[in-house]
């Protein structure tokens, strides 16, 4: 389906309805700045389109109880698709940001490049959805993927940790199911959930961290997710954080994703506990040390494991670093640290906070704050979603 093309009166007053969530005739004239007469007219024509209904009936400081009006959520959904190296995700989104359904389909190859759901399988849960909501309710297909996004040209060009994906899933979809298809890659995505419908609704300027088995970020500036040039920023992951002679995915050396990720902690912690001499609970066999896995870690640390808290010291030192390079550079309101390690692992981000606000500028970090997203496993489905929403009503 399509969203009307409004102008005008009625463009201003959908457009205020969504931004404010739920609000009243009054104060949409109020905030506006139209007679109450345009706006009831507008009103009028926006509640027989079906796209915004009235709802709580509020108190009245006098004469007629006012009604407030919201945006109606049966009125459109969109389809939306999270493409991970861990996990695989597929939801229905309705246009207030409500998860309507979604399911999540673990990958479990945890050497990456994992494979990622065959196209045909894909297809098949989206017909699925299509099927269930109809096709007239359909607003777009919405998808996030872990990985460098040409945006501009709606194309993947570089996703390391993801395998069998199809750089060109963009046309694909939109020829198979003869609905609009929209791609950005997954942090730019939950960074869009975040200001549309998260904590940071009010916030000018932050910065969205993605980090589980990818590191990817994004930048809302002046309300605006900043995309660059070419449309490939935010790879926060590919700042260079030390000099050990590693070779990263992306052919340079000294990465930040080659210390944060979930593998690579797992990994570090590994090869502490096997070559050195110290005692740790979770180094009671050999066996048992090649079936470690972040939970083990993170409770270990909980414990007070002195290797692991060792290992998790020097991780959060180099998100610092990347971090606090990051607020010098852009002077963020807001650092939000999403995706499965910080899920699994909050206290990662009391752990990075300290590194940043020692070692930024103090006039850059005196208002920032550093949190933990507004959605858990919905993020990157709401995300996905987010864009085809945030063009309906601009």
């Amino acid at each position: 389906m399509q969203m009307p093309e409004y102008s005008g009166a009625k463009k201003e007053v959908l457009k205020k309805i969504f931004e404010q969530r739920s609000i009243t005739r009054a104060e949409l004239s109020s905030l506006l700045g139209l007679s109450v007469l345009t706006v009831s007219k507008a009103v009028t024509a926006l509640i027989e389109d079906g796209i915004i209904m009235e709802g709580e009936i509020m108190e009245s400081s006098g004469g007629r109880r006012p009604t407030c009006l919201s945006i109606d959520p049966s009125y459109a959904k969109i389809i939306a698709i999270d493409i991970g190296s861990h996990s695989f995700k597929i939801g229905v989104v309705a246009l207030d940001g409500t998860v309507m359904e979604h399911r999540t389909i673990l990958n479990t190859n945890m050497v990456p490049p994992a494979p990622t759901l065959a196209q045909e399988k894909i297809e098949a849960l989206i017909q699925g959805y299509i099927d269930q909501y109809s096709k007239e309710k359909i607003l777009g297909i919405g998808i996030g993927v872990s990985g460098i996004i040409d945006y501009i040209n709606q194309v993947v060009v570089f996703a390391p940790n993801i395998s069998g994906l199809d750089p060109h899933i963009v046309d694909r979809l939109k020829e198979r199911f003869e609905l609009p298809v929209m791609l950005d890659s997954s942090a730019r995505c939950m960074a869009l959930a975040e200001k549309t419908f998260g904590s940071s609704q009010q916030l000018s300027n932050f910065m969205f961290v993605s980090i589980g088995y990818g590191v990817g970020a994004a930048l809302v500036v002046n309300s605006q997710l900043l995309m660059g040039t070419q449309g490939f920023s935010g790879e926060l992951g590919h700042l260079k954080v030390s000099d050990d002679d590693i070779l990263c995915t992306c052919g340079n050396k000294g990465c930040l994703e080659l210390y944060i990720t979930i593998p690579m902690i797992v990994q570090k912690v590994v090869e502490e506990l096997s070559s050195m001499n110290v005692f740790s609970l979770l180094k009671q066999s050999p066996e048992q040390l090649k079936q470690l896995d972040i939970t083990d870690i993170v409770q270990a640390y909980r414990n007070g494991d002195k290797t692991v808290i060792r290992v998790i010291q020097d991780v959060a030192s180099k998100l610092g670093l990347a971090l606090s390079l990051a607020v010098n550079l852009i002077n963020p309101q807001r650092i939000v640290i999403g995706g499965g390690l910080s899920k699994v692992f909050p206290e990662i981000v009391t752990e990075a906070e300290r590194y940043v606000l020692r070692n930024s500028l103090t006039p850059c970090v005196q208002d920032l704050s550093i949190t933990l997203p507004s959605f858990e496993d919905e993020s990157s489905v709401v995300g996905s979603a987010t864009q085809f929403i945030v063009q309906a009503f601009q």
